[in-house]
């Protein structure tokens, strides 16, 4: 590979902004599950009455 080329693909690597520094493995974001998506969307739920969860269904029939 010659000199210029890896200098290309090091540009590619840099970071915008403070000092341009290069990607660290803290950087890299590893890759989440549907489930546990699903799981943090669930805790942020706030609780419903069964009252207001027939009134619901009750308006779709």
């Amino acid at each position: 590979m010659s000199k210029r080329s890896t200098n290309r693909s090091n540009k590619n690597m840099l970071l915008p902004g403070k000092n341009n520094k290069s990607y660290k493995d803290e950087d890299i974001v590893e890759p989440v599950s549907e489930e546990s998506i699903l799981l943090m969307m669930a805790e942020n739920l706030e609780p419903v009455s069964e009252e207001s969860i027939l009134s619901m269904m009750a308006e779709n029939l």
